[in-house]
């Protein structure tokens, strides 16, 4: 069965990268939905399989979203990378969940 929604939060410095692990299944699609606080104007999220490493879906901006279907059931890497911070740290969410509309093409 599908998982439910699930959020991650952190803090970052201009330039730096964090990363979250989630599991996904084959054929579902899942919306990734990053946002960042008004100090960042530019949050890049992209979503890698760890056995290929292959980026797989990625977005970019102030609320970064992008809707992905698995071809293969297992865990992926979301990573996010902050390209701008206006202050010292800027906060960040990665909000996951079952996607209302088709995938990214």
């Amino acid at each position: 069965m599908p998982m439910s929604a699930q959020t991650w939060t952190g803090e970052l410095r201009e330039g730096e990268t964090d990363q979250v692990r989630v599991q996904l299944e084959e054929g579902v699609a899942y919306q990734f939905a990053g946002s960042c606080d008004r100090n960042c104007p530019n949050l890049h999220i992209f979503i890698e399989f760890p056995p290929s490493r292959a980026i797989l879906a990625d977005a970019q901006g102030i609320d970064p979203t992008v809707v992905f279907a698995p071809e293969q059931t297992g865990e992926y890497r979301v990573t996010i990378v902050m390209r701008e911070c206006a202050n010292e740290l800027c906060n960040w969410s990665l909000e996951v969940s079952i996607a209302t509309r088709p995938p990214n093409p």
